[in-house]
């Protein structure tokens, strides 16, 4: 059933979320994201990057910021 399932993913520790390009739905990976840092702090606009990595102008945003991709430095 539904349940066994999630109660044997929670036992077998597989609910742990995927970090950056460890996750298999991940569009950048960790070099895209030091080059769109680099990029924000060169001053590009963040549309722009988005445009150029085929992602949403918010997913840079959230770059920028921290929200998402937080463990990169850059």
């Amino acid at each position: 059933t539904h349940k066994e399932n999630v109660s044997d993913k929670y036992d077998r520790g597989r609910n742990v979320p995927q970090d950056g390009s460890m996750n298999n739905n991940a569009v950048l990976n960790d070099d895209d994201v030091i080059l769109i840092k680099e990029r924000l702090a060169s001053g590009e606009k963040q549309k722009d990057i988005a445009m150029k990595y085929g992602i949403t102008q918010s997913q840079v945003s959230n770059i920028a910021t921290g929200k998402r991709w937080g463990h990169i430095s850059g």
